[in-house]
């Protein structure tokens, strides 16, 4: 059987891993010594021609999305919903693939909800 890439998920600050039996285990250290330089990351998302047609809606969303603002505390929901599987933790409203995203930057927060993204020093510039 041939293995083809459908998509594909890449940001330096996360270890994601999907484990055979469709177990997620996230994992991330949020250091003492953190600044805002640190979570502001590239984030970006490969969409094969074969997923593009099977998701028209989630690739069309994702376009919509993508300029607004996101924190690395949504990975997880955004992953499982390009990945497709919704479940128990996931909320389509911290999605930029789903058509409900629409988190203002006053709601904004990271390292775990401890900051809000406006005090970043650099937002906006």
């Amino acid at each position: 059987m041939e293995a083809r890439l459908k998509r594909k998920i890449e940001s330096p600050s996360h270890d994601i891993l999907l484990r055979s039996w469709g177990k997620y285990e996230i994992c991330h250290v949020a250091s003492k010594n953190m600044t805002y330089d640190m979570v502001r990351i590239p984030f970006f998302i490969y969409l094969s021609p074969d997923y593009l047609s099977a998701y028209e809606n989630t690739a069309k969303n994702l376009r919509k999305n993508e300029h607004k603002v996101f924190t690395n505390d949504l990975m997880y929901d955004t992953i499982s919903g390009i990945l497709q599987l919704p479940n128990t933790f996931y909320e389509p409203r911290f999605d930029l693939s789903h058509d409900s995203y629409d988190l203002k930057p006053e709601e904004a927060r990271t390292k775990h909800g401890e900051w809000d993204i406006l005090s970043d020093p650099d937002y906006g510039k």
